[in-house]
């Protein structure tokens, strides 16, 4: 059974989320596939996942190379050009034990410095930050909170270890403008930027007083 269906009309790619019923078993909870087809080529793959069919869409992205297919707490990037697939990701993993069901809920997903980075605002954790500069591995970065007492919410801050052993930290908000009818749950960020690039930890407890954390690995 077909849940949803996503048309790439500038790659000529047609992607499908259903659930698959091969012995016609009378289970409640399908396994959950995602189709992809294009002129000449048909893949079909299974998501890690038998709850929520109706739940997955294709949000907007503002990009030529990726596709998100999102769940209803978790989701999948796809490589168009490697044709990869990412492992299921679930914002917050390891660092968030939700207070409720409803509370894994996540929106707002953006894409920062040339799509090296995927953002998004969860339910009652806050902003979230992947690395996905491999978009087939996707890496977690730990996120850290800096509250200020002039804003209604905090920042949050991750810190992105670079290959001379250096950080990058970045830096986000949401954006109060764009509230969900969910509590807690908004739809939009404010401007991802770096607050620093290329400084040592060092330099970061000094600068920012705030221990640079480890990425998660999930």
């Amino acid at each position: 059974m077909s849940y949803v269906q996503h048309t790439d009309s500038l790659n000529g790619i047609h992607y499908q989320v259903g659930t698959y019923n091969p012995d016609d078993s009378h289970e409640v909870h399908l396994p959950i596939y995602l189709r992809i087809v294009t002129s000449d080529v048909e893949k079909w793959y299974f998501l890690d996942s038998r709850y929520d069919p109706d739940m997955f869409s294709f949000p907007e992205l503002s990009s030529d190379k990726l596709v998100i297919i999102k769940g209803r707490y978790a989701f999948y990037v796809y490589d168009i050009q490697r044709q990869t697939l990412s492992r299921k990701l679930r914002p917050g993993l390891n660092q968030y034990e939700g207070e409720d069901a409803i509370s894994g809920l996540y929106s707002a997903l953006t894409l920062f410095d040339n799509e090296r980075f995927l953002l998004g605002n969860v339910q009652g954790f806050g902003i979230f930050c992947y690395d996905i500069s491999n978009p087939a591995k996707p890496i977690e970065l730990m996120q850290y909170t800096i509250r200020n007492t002039e804003e209604e919410l905090p920042f949050y801050a991750f810190f992105h270890k670079t290959a001379d052993n250096l950080f990058d930290i970045l830096i986000s908000q949401p954006d109060t403008v764009y509230k969900s009818v969910i509590p807690r749950l908004y739809n939009q960020l404010k401007t991802v930027h770096y607050m620093a690039q290329g400084i040592s930890l060092e330099e970061a407890r000094a600068k920012f007083s705030i221990p640079p954390p480890n990425p998660v690995k999930n």
